[in-house]
């Protein structure tokens, strides 16, 4: 209720404004005219009506809100026209005067404000008309004139009324329109993000069975390996040559491959830890990271990944959630690998992750590329290269969602000789 009055005071004031400082003008123009021709005292009225007007329309301080300022000047406007009635203005027709108000009133002001001073104002002209028809007063008009005017003075007020009332009728029909709009654009809105939730735990789910494989990898070998020494240690103590230092040996070996492993499980718990929270955040640190994660896996696909950066990449930062550019990179990583996959033939497969000075990451394989075909479709849902079952075509999809609804930026692909190159740009 508040911004709406606050949104009718201000066009209120507008339009005073500009109706004013036309009234202004025209007192002034008439002011002037009338000393250049001698007559003293119809130039010192005008002139006095167009200073008080403009003192009224430039002193802020003197009221709150438009409608008294618009009262003022009906006021002041009311004056002029008993002074124009007995004097008559320039070429009798300082009557015109009096057509200005009912627009002025019902465009200013309420309609029921507007509907009292239009009643007024023909409550003055009707007394004048009466009182000359008796002889007690002498105006500049005729008792006939003064009657037309009291009929047209009526009729354009009935007519601006009706012209007001019909103006209402259709601000009231679109204000009804808008209503409509604005709760199919909330559904629609509500229904996006239900949407683009559903897409995200798809995409949460599919990057979870990646996890699980990776740290099946990671795990295979320390398990491996302390298999084989309690296998070993088994082995020594039914042959009976078991001695003290090799199970402190052994039992050495068991906790530092333990406690790898565990390292394993904090590395992928802090990945996939909900973090809401936006804080600053080195994205060389989010790289370090990916790396450890999915670094074993590409080595035991015979990929070499090669990490480099610039000197003001070390101390570049960025405001967000570190999770989110980490799935970024561990998605293009997986895709990488996969790519290489389909491509057995490429001997020597090389990823390298780049860090400019603008905070640009800069990613590129030479796992064979994307056609030119389908390039414009990497970033589309449910769009995948990959074979039936083996990718859910939402990872690069998610991936330029994050970095433009989180991080301001951009996710954009090129193709090179051989690869493919992914850029990632933010916005601080």
């Amino acid at each position: 209720m508040l911004t709406s009055l606050q949104r009718l005071d201000t066009i209120c004031s507008s339009r005073f404004e500009k109706f004013t400082y036309s009234v202004i003008a025209l007192t002034f123009l008439f002011g002037s005219f009338h000393l250049i021709n001698g007559h003293y005292e119809n130039g010192f009225v005008d002139l006095s009506v167009a200073f008080l007007s403009f003192l009224n329309l430039k002193i802020p301080k003197s009221y709150h809100s438009c409608f008294p300022k618009t009262s003022m000047f009906i006021l002041i406007g009311t004056s002029l026209l008993v002074y124009l009635l007995f004097t008559g203005g320039i070429g009798r027709t300082g009557w015109l005067w009096v057509l200005t108000y009912p627009p002025f009133v019902f465009l200013l002001d309420s309609k029921r404000r507007g509907v009292r001073w239009v009643l007024s104002f023909a409550t003055i002209l009707l007394f004048f008309n009466i009182f000359q028809y008796l002889h007690w007063i002498k105006t500049a008009y005729t008792h006939t004139e003064l009657f037309i005017l009291l009929i047209v003075y009526t009729l354009v007020a009935y007519l601006i009324y009706l012209f007001k009332k019909e103006v209402n009728y259709y601000i009231n029909q679109l204000q009804s329109v808008n209503s409509v709009l604005e709760k199919r654009v909330s559904s629609e809105i509500q229904k996006n993000r239900q949407k683009d939730e559903m897409l995200n735990n798809q995409a949460k789910q599919a990057q979870m069975g990646e996890m699980i494989g990776m740290i099946a990898h990671q795990w295979r070998q320390p398990l491996n390996a302390i298999s084989a020494a309690s296998i070993n240690l088994n082995f020594q103590s039914k042959m009976g040559v078991l001695e003290e230092q090799s199970i402190q040996e052994v039992t050495q070996f068991i906790q530092k491959k333990t406690q790898e492993m565990s390292i394993v499980i904090d590395t992928f718990v802090e990945f996939i830890k909900p973090q809401q929270r936006n804080k600053e955040f080195f994205p060389l640190e989010a790289i370090q990271k990916t790396v450890s994660i999915i670094g074993p896996q590409l080595s035991n696909h015979t990929i070499t990944l090669e990490v480099t950066h610039s000197q003001g990449f070390t101390t570049y930062t960025l405001h967000g959630v570190i999770n989110l550019l980490e799935q970024v990179l561990l998605n293009l990583l997986v895709n990488s690998r996969d790519a290489f996959d389909e491509h057995p033939d490429i001997k020597e497969r090389k990823i390298t992750i780049f860090g400019d000075e603008s905070g640009r990451i800069i990613f590129e394989d030479n796992a064979g590329g994307i056609v030119q075909e389908i390039q414009e479709k990497v970033f589309n849902p449910y769009f995948t290269t990959k074979e039936q079952g083996k990718g859910t075509g939402l990872g690069l999809y998610m991936s330029r969602k994050i970095m433009k609804d989180h991080f301001g930026g951009d996710l954009t692909y090129r193709s090179t000789e051989g690869g493919s190159r992914f850029i990632l740009t933010f916005v601080k």
